[in-house]
């Protein structure tokens, strides 16, 4: 078989792989960002339209910096690069060149990946660094996390950048199949405190996170949502907790030590629960 045969022959089956697989999921989600430092410092997003996936791509900028472009993809162009990618060992990378992909360069490098789980591109490319924490299914035996989560000591973490209220946060974590996390010991605390560290090395995305801690009335406690109270730990912040007016709209904030340098450690708040901040999910191994 020459060469141009062999090449018609190959992108015949990448078209077709891609074509049976391209799916409508107007609600999924990507982290947008053009330049960023590390794909956990990106905090905007979009909504991606029909055919399209979410995908992180790394990039050499003017100055030899390393960046980060992420967003949403046409599932095809995905595919198709990523497919192309893999033959090359069998075409060679100047026939592969010749597939002109839309008159695109050859397959990205050194990392280009695409995933199809809303905001689940904040957790791609993150081997490049050489600083990815737990990445889901990173753990071994039943210690094993879903894409996009960090494993931990006893559980599985998500860890959202943008700005949420407290209710809209916990029906983002619920949808993931998780809660808001609950902050039960300082070996939790001390591990969470790392990831949000890994993040903050690289950018300031939020003035805190919020927790799964809430205020009781009728018992005058703070419990978290996994039905435990905060008596066996706290690390509270100065001055907290506060005595609202209304302290049953009130729920308990990691804040970020950056901003507010007296929260050191991300030491803990107490703040209404209609203010926007970032938010951590926890759930089980699976």
């Amino acid at each position: 078989m020459d060469s141009s045969m062999k090449l018609v022959v190959v992108l015949v089956v990448l078209l077709h792989q891609t074509s049976a697989v391209v799916r409508r999921d107007d609600s999924l989600r990507c982290l947008e960002c053009h330049g960023a430092k590390s794909p956990l410092a990106c905090n905007q997003w979009a909504i991606c339209g029909q055919g399209e996936i979410c995908y992180t791509r790394e990039y050499t900028d003017s100055n030899g910096e390393r960046e980060f472009h992420m967003g949403c993809e046409d599932k095809t162009r995905c595919d198709l690069y990523l497919n192309a990618q893999s033959v090359l060992g069998i075409l060679g990378r100047r026939e592969v060149d010749d597939l002109d992909l839309d008159n695109e360069p050859s397959p990205p490098s050194p990392c280009y990946q695409c995933c199809s789980e809303s905001d689940c591109n904040n957790r791609l490319c993150l081997d490049s660094l050489g600083t990815q924490p737990g990445a889901g299914n990173s753990g071994t035996g039943s210690q094993t996390c879903p894409p996009t989560f960090i494993s931990g000591p006893h559980s599985c973490y998500y860890i959202a950048s943008w700005s949420l209220t407290w209710t809209k946060a916990r029906e983002d974590c619920q949808r993931r199949g998780a809660d808001l996390v609950s902050v039960n010991s300082q070996q939790e605390q001390a591990f969470i405190v790392t990831q949000l560290t890994l993040i903050n090395s690289t950018s300031y995305p939020s003035n805190g996170y919020w927790t799964g801690g809430y205020y009781v009335m009728a018992l005058a406690e703070w419990h978290w949502v996994d039905l435990t109270t905060t008596s066996s730990f706290t690390t509270w912040g100065p001055g907290q907790p506060t005595s609202p007016s209304y302290p049953y709209s009130y729920r308990i904030v990691m804040v970020n030590p950056i901003k507010y340098p007296t929260f050191s450690g991300w030491a803990w708040e107490n703040l209404s629960s209609s203010t926007a901040m970032g938010f951590i999910c926890e759930r089980s191994f699976i």
